[in-house]
């Protein structure tokens, strides 16, 4: 019996092809796991002329194929069957072969092949054995990971209608032992993952636990939020318990849990990047920038200023105290920076924006009854989180800290944030009396084989030769796949051969001098340039395969640091030389393992000192010519996959790479779209340089309406977002956002008797007695305590304020007391004098006759 598995260039095979298409593959491995291996499917063994590895081919239809390899027996009885490719063109094998089997494949030997008699799964399990490097395909499929497959999954896929790729299934990933492990470990959790290194799926599978609990996933990121909701949506998708899970499982923002639970009408939340437009004005003016950097401000303003649950702001006195370790950010200068908290508070005060950490506060010494309860909290993306957020998530499961899993990238743990996991491990002590346990998922799915090992020994000199040891060690991978290369070649004739560089690789420099001296090169002789990037710029992305250009050899002071380092016997009492080895060798492990698949390394000189080091030379090749194959120059690359890319690094927030993969798309029925993102990428641009006022032009102009809304909105132009729904008053949803709008715009220009208005528009009551109490119209907010919260006495104090309580108002407050009902001792009263005379008793003891 075969259990199968979709490898991750198999899975995005399947996404990018029609549902038929999709149905057809799904048949043809049904066929493979019933022993069905003769008639229609013809399965084909395709091996190099070494005939130490093979994969095999199975026929979809006349002109599609699938290309499989058998694993070893797992804990079950059951075979492993990996799928590398699905719905491959007849004539594309080659290529698809060649990356697993090795640059040795050929179209000649594909053709001899084809002669050969079927191969049946009896004859293949036995054929396996044949192979003496077999096992290095299982390497590879351990190192990248790969999809499981059940029959309830093909079931529940072959029951869908037709539906979008976003509403699809989605299949779960086999999961490794490190995964396997955490999951099961007891609650309460702390997961330490990086990107690619299957923290999300860790999360989900936590949620899809008994579908019965009443489960929450909390994060400040809404796009993250998305995005985990619709995984999890097609993961449960077609199960038996799958309107049990919807119902029983949230997916929520900090903001929406806040603002829902508090019933605040109007969202006028400091963010940080509000914070920092605002703070830029501000210390501009002071002379303060430096002294004072916004991103350490902000981390104060979180982890300081703020933090105390007990009380909304802290005292100068009780700041100045605070020791060097509580607060270290502006320690000696804490008199000054003060000065720039209470800037902060009036901000938020004049401009009635809500501080996060006081709506937490809010929520946490608000009435139990009014509070969401659950059996089980996710919370992740924990770098920008705080204190007191955690003692709301644990506040959300009733206190009970053993229903928690929090969640985080240590890359993303940056300096302004204030988040330290020991910091999270010691709030549990105290309030709890229990550490949670920290668990790594340290294995990231990208580089493997050669690649990788190149990369250990890089990492690996950190070791000898400045004494760091790593908490977790990498191990060694199995020799499978290409060498990483050392290039012998003319440069001019590399530069000829790499100008056709299609989208999936790219190449790696040191700086951004070389980056555009390079560049231009490439655009002066051929006029068009392939990817290039600095090994800073290029962190978090994977390429097929990468040339790492002249990383030693560019910078003759590195070159010859590197020579000190190998050949001096007494260099490591250099602390400087250290610190060069820790910096430099980090930046060539972080560019190798940019690469997949293949890695070209060139260097403009004869002396090869770094990549001769013997630990380093034994994991590389030396080579006299290019290897094309390796980087894919013998294969046309196509106008949908640079949009692809493009889009891709789109999403990664790297925009001049990816409008010069839009750039190179020259197909008419895609120029429009092509615009269209090149527009795109610069409106994300000047979002993240804070210039939002000028991305939402760019939005309005390709009538993305609702990015442009967002832009308008964090830029403060409440005008411009007002009249755009206003101008489109005649769609019911249109009029909610009115007065939104109406309210953001006259608080920002100060006209709040014309905010009030909208807010009691809204119902929103409060919020509309803040805005009178502004401008001192104590009669508007006696008449809505009157008339809209039925609380007499409340509209009397404020009368009072008025002036003179005139006889209506009088008699309006005592029929107010005779519907509540409040005192029988009215009936004595009679005259005017008197009852203003009992208001005023009643005022003053009004606790005491509740």
């Amino acid at each position: 019996m075969y259990k199968y598995y979709l490898l991750p260039d198999a899975k995005k095979d399947l996404d990018k092809v029609s549902k038929r298409e999709k149905i057809n593959a799904l048949d043809s491995i049904e066929r493979l796991i019933n022993g069905l291996w003769g008639g229609g499917t013809r399965v084909k063994k395709l091996h190099g002329f070494t005939r130490r590895k093979c994969i095999y081919e199975a026929r979809e239809d006349s002109g599609k194929r699938l290309l499989f390899t058998l694993g070893k027996k797992e804990e079950s009885t059951d075979t492993p069957l990996y799928i590398h490719n699905v719905c491959i063109e007849h004539d594309k094998v080659i290529r698809m072969a060649k990356k697993i089997i090795g640059d040795e494949y050929n179209e000649e030997l594909y053709i001899q092949e084809q002669e050969e008699e079927e191969v049946t799964a009896i004859q293949l399990l036995e054929d396996e054995k044949k192979y003496p490097e077999q096992n290095y395909i299982s390497a590879m499929i351990d190192d990248i990971g790969c999809f499981e497959i059940t029959e309830e999954d093909v079931y529940r896929f072959m029951e869908q209608d037709d539906v979008t790729e976003e509403e699809s299934i989605a299949f779960r990933l086999k999961l490794s032992e490190e995964q396997k492990k955490i999951i099961n470990m007891p609650l309460p959790k702390l997961i330490s993952g990086t990107a690619g290194s299957g923290k999300t799926t860790v999360l989900l599978y936590n949620l899809m636990m008994e579908p019965q609990k009443k489960k929450l996933y909390i994060t400040s990121n809404k796009k993250l939020a998305n995005e985990s909701k619709n995984l999890f949506y097609r993961l449960i998708k077609g199960l038996e318990n799958e309107s049990q899970y919807k119902k029983n499982t949230e997916f929520r923002t900090f903001e929406d849990l806040l603002y829902d639970g508090l019933k605040k009408g109007v969202r006028k939340t400091m963010t940080k990047e509000r914070f920092l437009r605002e703070y830029e004005v501000y210390s501009r003016g002071l002379g303060a920038s430096k002294e004072f950097e916004a991103l350490k401000v902000w981390e104060e303003i979180r982890s300081v200023w703020k933090v105390d649950i007990n009380r909304k702001s802290i005292s100068q006195e009780d700041y100045l105290k605070l020791t060097k370790l509580e607060a270290p950010n502006f320690y000696g200068n804490r008199d000054k920076a003060f000065k720039i908290y209470k800037w902060y508070e009036s901000l938020l005060e004049d401009n009635l924006y809500f501080d996060e950490l006081d709506l937490i506060k809010e929520y946490l010494n608000g009435e139990k009854k009014s509070r969401e309860e659950y059996e089980f909290v996710i919370c992740d993306e924990v770098q920008d989180l705080t204190e007191l957020h955690f003692k709301l998530v644990f506040l959300l499961t009733n206190g009970k800290p053993q229903n928690t899993i929090i969640a985080g990238d240590d890359h993303q743990i940056i300096n302004h944030s204030g988040f330290r996991w020991e910091k999270l491990k010691q709030q549990y002590y105290n309030e709890f009396n229990i550490k949670p346990e920290l668990y790594t998922l340290n294995k990231n799915y990208r580089c493997i084989g050669n690649i990788a090992n190149l990369a250990n020994q890089v990492n690996k000199l950190q070791e000898k030769f400045v004494e760091k040891k790593y908490k977790v060690q990498a191990l060694d991978s199995l020799p499978y796949g290409n060498k990483p290369e050392l290039l012998n070649i003319n440069e001019e004739e590399l530069i000829k051969e790499l100008k056709d560089l299609g989208p999936l690789r790219a190449i790696i420099v040191k700086d951004l001098h070389k980056k555009k001296e390079l560049k231009d090169s490439f655009l002066f002789k051929y006029n068009q340039a392939p990817l290039i990037f600095t090994i800073e710029e290029i962190k978090g992305l994977e390429f097929e395969s990468v040339i790492l250009w002249n990383l030693i050899s560019s910078d003759k002071d590195s070159e010859n640091k590197w020579k000190k380092v190998f050949r001096s016997t007494r260099w490591n009492a250099n602390k400087q030389l250290k610190d060069f080895v820790k910096y430099n060798s980090s930046l060539i492990y972080v560019a190798i393992t940019r690469a997949m698949r293949g890695c070209i390394i060139y260097e403009n000189t004869d002396n090869y000192i770094f990549w001769n080091y013997p630990d380093i030379d034994k994991n590389i090749k030396k080579a006299n010519f290019l290897n094309t194959g390796i980087l894919g120059l013998d294969e046309k690359t196509t106008d949908e996959e640079w949009m692809l890319q493009g889009i891709n690094l789109l999403n990664k927030k790297h925009y001049e790479a990816a409008r010069e993969c839009f750039e190179r798309v020259k197909d008419d029925k895609l120029i429009n779209e092509r615009d269209r993102y090149i527009k795109i990428a610069s409106a994300q641009e000047l979002m993240d340089k804070n210039l939002y006022e000028q991305a939402a032009e760019i939005y309005q102009e390709i009538d993305d309406d609702e990015n442009m809304v967002k832009c308008y909105d964090l830029a403060g132009c409440y005008e411009k977002v007002y009249n755009y729904y206003f101008s489109r008053r005649s769609k019911r949803d249109n009029y909610e956002k009115i007065k939104e709008y109406g309210i953001k715009r006259f608080d920002k220009q100060k006209e709040w008797e014309k905010s009030a208005i909208y807010c009691l528009q809204s119902g929103l009551y409060q919020e509309a007695i803040d805005r009178f109490e502004k401008v001192g119209n104590f009669k508007r907010i006696a008449e809505i305590y009157l008339g809209k919260l039925n609380n007499p006495m409340q509209a009397f104090k404020y009368l009072k304020r008025n002036g003179p309580v005139s006889n209506y108002y009088i008699n309006l407050l005592f029929e107010k007391l005779y519907v509540v009902d409040l005192f029988n001792m009215m009936d004595i009263v009679s005259t005017n004098e008197e009852k203003l005379e009992l208001l005023n008793l009643l005022e003053s003891n009004f606790d005491n006759f509740k």
